[in-house]
């Protein structure tokens, strides 16, 4: 929606409220634990910065202060391991001097040059940045739209979608992250602010908005924002809780640690929230995520664990009815396949013939109490 200004936003630009690096809020924080890398999907964008003995710490848009952020790098390392994130990204850029047009281009318009954009203190950057988006896009279902896919094509790269001027909610966030990342080019100021295209600790897989990780010495501060549902007449660019994020704080860092990579981190938290809802929907959930993330780790003997915790909350019948029932089996029968093959490998190497048996649940397994197999000779 093009507009010359952003006041619909409200006070959410305002950046009044709680100084961002105070100690407060104590109980929102948390100590990173040491880093589990698992490829979760093909397409990433590394962070240069570490989380290993900060505090993440989420707080609304509202009460962040970004002024207040140091203006030199905390840290500046591209090695995977403990000193990097790694989150997902779901935009492409393939023409990045036309992403830079737009940016350069629509700045323009709201009346900043190239040195005005050198010089923006954090916040104005960002409100630079959501004004140019909101300017730039109008909403539409452009996935689904069999005019506009037969007039652009599908899947476009994201500068494409802001020159034409149309785009649904992942063109939105992607196009903040975009035009963002294009800005700190020029402008030094926000060399600790990022902005993703992530849910980052979301819980809402059918709708994409944004993440902005504020990065000090000490801490890690984390909100999200909207700008799609802004640009479509809400009163705030703020996330909502049981919307965009997790009413519960300890669910919410438990999905961020998930998206990071951080799985016993992770799967911690989880376990923090089976422990403290008595609703038994809540605990499903939480033993759910905790054996998927034992299911990644190929940690058979702790993704059994929580299977069996898993059904102990069911009648027999009502597991035969569950479908999440149903992908947990199958993940864990391959978990156990994969082990098979592992320690038929290992047995072959030994010199070793194993031999499988079909146990009581219908899984192959290695058998252990007859004779496994004669050395060769």
């Amino acid at each position: 929606m093009r507009f010359g200004t952003i006041s619909k936003f409200g006070t959410s630009l305002l950046f009044a409220g709680m100084c961002l690096f105070s100690k407060a809020e104590t109980n929102e924080t948390k100590q990173a634990s040491a880093r589990e890398i698992r490829t979760l999907s093909s397409y990433f964008q590394e962070l240069p910065f570490s989380i290993k003995d900060k505090e993440i710490i989420y707080k609304d848009f509202k009460n962040m202060h970004f002024d207040l952020l140091p203006r030199t790098n905390i840290e500046k390392n591209n090695e995977l391991g403990e000193k990097s994130l790694i989150f997902k990204k779901y935009y492409h850029v393939d023409d990045e001097s036309k992403l830079e047009n737009i940016l350069i281009t629509e700045a323009f318009k709201l009346g900043y040059n190239k040195k005005d954009l050198e010089e923006l203190a954090p916040s104005q950057a960002l409100n630079l940045c959501f004004k140019i988006i909101t300017n730039s896009l109008d909403f539409a279902y452009v996935d689904n739209d069999e005019d506009f896919i037969k007039k652009y094509g599908s899947s476009l790269p994201i500068e494409d979608y802001l020159y034409i001027g149309k785009g649904d909610c992942d063109k939105y966030s992607g196009g903040l992250s975009a035009i963002f990342n294009q800005l700190k080019k020029y402008n030094k100021n926000i060399n600790n602010l990022y902005v993703l295209d992530g849910s980052l600790g979301g819980d809402y897989p059918t709708h994409a908005w944004n993440a902005i990780l504020a990065v000090t010495d000490k801490n890690i501060f984390l909100t999200h924002i909207d700008l799609t549902w802004a640009d479509c007449g809400e009163e705030s660019i703020e996330a909502r809780r049981g919307k965009h994020i997790p009413w519960d704080d300890d669910e919410l860092k438990a999905r961020f640690y998930k998206e990071v990579g951080e799985l016993g981190k992770s799967s911690e938290y989880f376990f923090k929230v089976y422990n403290k809802f008595h609703m038994i929907e809540t605990k499903k959930m939480a033993l759910r995520e905790i054996f998927s993330l034992y299911y990644i780790k190929d940690n058979l003997e702790k993704a059994e664990k929580y299977k069996k915790m898993y059904e102990n909350l069911y009648s027999k019948e009502e597991l035969e009815e569950d479908y999440n029932y149903k992908i947990i089996l199958m993940q864990y029968s391959r978990l156990k396949e994969d082990n098979i093959n592992k320690e038929k490998t290992y047995l072959k190497n030994m010199g070793l013939n194993p031999v499988y048996m079909i146990n009581k649940s219908g899984l192959l397994e290695l058998e252990k109490e007859k004779q496994i197999g004669e050395r060769r000779k």
